[in-house]
């Protein structure tokens, strides 16, 4: 669905390049949300030396 509507607004440059700001927009806090909590989970799993 995603890349239909890339192809679909290939011609318009402007609406691609929003449409992938707004993805990096959403993903970065994702990826760093997931980092913290695995980085958080490993250093629970491990004890304090």
């Amino acid at each position: 669905m995603l890349l239909g509507c890339l192809l679909q607004h290939r011609q318009n440059d402007r609406v691609n390049i929003v449409v992938c700001i707004c993805w990096v927009c959403l993903l970065i806090p994702v990826y760093f949300i997931l980092r913290s909590q695995w980085f958080i989970e490993c250093n629970l799993a491990e004890p304090y030396p």
